[in-house]
């Protein structure tokens, strides 16, 4: 559907040759996993705001036919409540969930 690039340390991405704005920055976790902001992961994939809930260190993601749900400290996103192991744990850090950039190839599709 189109390509989305993430630049570390930065407060932007590029989303379909379009630069989009984030109110906090990507950034390289211990073990090298590229960690972003939930919220704009799934912007990347086309979810619209609208379908993007977080709260208290969860976040429930609707993309389509599929819920997804994050939870902080846990390496588990489970997806239409089957569980999918992720490499690294999702982050909660200043405010924001930080999921590794492998969760939209684990489960935006």
């Amino acid at each position: 559907k189109g390509t989305a690039k993430f630049v570390i340390g930065e407060s932007k991405y590029t989303l379909n040759d379009k630069e989009v704005e984030m109110d906090a920055p990507s950034y390289i976790q211990d073990g090298g996993y590229t960690m972003v902001p939930v919220r704009y992961v799934a912007n990347a994939f086309g979810v619209s705001p609208a379908n993007i809930m977080a709260s208290k260190g969860t976040a429930t993601i609707f993309a389509g036919e599929r819920t997804i749900n994050l939870t902080s400290g846990s390496n588990v996103a489970v997806v239409n409540g089957n569980p999918i192991k992720m490499a690294t744990k999702v982050v909660n850090k200043d405010g924001r969930l930080y999921v590794p950039a492998e969760i939209g190839r684990a489960s935006c599709r």
